[in-house]
Order: C-alpha cells, then sequence, then structure tokens
C-alpha cells in the first residue's frame, strides 16, 4: 500500500494498441462494435463532412492505451513498480470520458497515465479491498493538443479472500429457453 501511495500523481507513456488513426484501424474498430455510421467507414462520405474525411469514433481513442498494468517504456517500471497490486483481482467500476478534440484520419495519437488516487474500502465479497483512480490523458503527437481524458476506476482485492467468503456460491446459473434464445437472437440482428 505504501508502495502504490508513492506511485500518485506520477505519469508515463502508456502502450499502446494503435499509434495512427488509420482507415483501417477505424474500420476494424468499428466493424468489431458494430458501428456502421458512414462518417466511421465511408470514405466518399467522409470526403464531404466538415472533416474533409473519415473520422474516428470518439472510444477510439482508448486504443492508443492498451491498459492500465505496464508502462511502455521499461524504465518507468521503477517509478510504477507496486502500484497495481500484482497478484490481485480487480474489478473495473467505472469510466468518465471528457473528449476535447475529434479523431481525425491519420493523426497520431499517445497518451500518458498516472494513479490519482487510492482509498481502502472494506467489500462483502472480499473484505479488504483498494479503490483506484486512474487518470490517462490523449494528446495529438503533432502540436500536442489534448484529445481526451479517462478517469477510470477499479477495486483491487485479494482473490483468496473472496473465493473464502464465497458471497456469490450460491448463485444459480440462468438456462434460457429455446424462444428466449431467439428472441435475443432477432434482437441483435434488428440492431
Amino acid at each position: 500500500v505504501r508502495r502504490a501511495r508513492s506511485t500518485l500523481g506520477i505519469r508515463i507513456p502508456a502502450r499502446p494498441w494503435n499509434t495512427t488513426a488509420n482507415k483501417d484501424n477505424i474500420r476494424h474498430w468499428c466493424y468489431g462494435i458494430g458501428d456502421m455510421n458512414p462518417l466511421y467507414i465511408d470514405e466518399h462520405y467522409g470526403q464531404g463532412s466538415v472533416w474533409g474525411s473519415i473520422v474516428a469514433p470518439s472510444l477510439f481513442v482508448s486504443t492508443f492505451a492498451s491498459d492500465v498494468l505496464y508502462p511502455f517504456d521499461p524504465k518507468y517500471e521503477p517509478k510504477v513498480k507496486g502500484a497495481n497490486f500484482p497478484g490481485t483481482g480487480e474489478l473495473q467500476i467505472k469510466a468518465e470520458w471528457e473528449f476535447d478534440q475529434v479523431i481525425k484520419l491519420d493523426e497520431r495519437v499517445r497518451a500518458e497515465r498516472a494513479l490519482v488516487n487510492l482509498q481502502e474500502v472494506n467489500t462483502d465479497f472480499a473484505g479488504r479491498a483498494f479503490q483506484q483512480l486512474w487518470e490517462t490523458r490523449y494528446f495529438y503527437v503533432a502540436g500536442g493538443a489534448l484529445v481526451a481524458v479517462e478517469r477510470s476506476q477499479v477495486l483491487r482485492y485479494e482473490r483468496q479472500a473472496a473465493r473464502e467468503r464465497k458471497k456469490y456460491a450460491n448463485l444459480k446459473k440462468y438456462k434460457y429457453t429455446q424462444q428466449e434464445l431467439e428472441n435475443i437472437a432477432e434482437s441483435y440482428f434488428q440492431e
């Protein structure tokens, strides 16, 4: 806990999945989430827009920072070692986003991340746990303008304690009827 607290506010470069918002990355993202907005995937449509080309969906910015756990550059590892409570379980509690810029075609984006708050809490399912607030800031590489800010709250808990408490041990797995499955499939295809 002391080590994690000592990392508060230290900003490190985030490890990216993508470094550039090219048309293939944007299209793959859109297909993956089922967003067929022509502003994102139709080059001809994009050319007629105020942007003059396709743009990326707002949350595409998250592909420029893959995860909270590992810094992009190993030289930063000693600065943040222990911030993640290695060996603990993690639950995503919430993420809040602020978007300042549209991600334009072929823009390069970099991200930096910091642990900005740490609180000890008590949970019913695992006992002692820690709530962490991480802040990730995304910037255009060219010019350095702020693109977006994400504040992500996670809960770190001891896995063994959660297993021993067995809070959810009596939950029964729901079995869908064939009609329910067909309704779900129809609903999916209607989107």
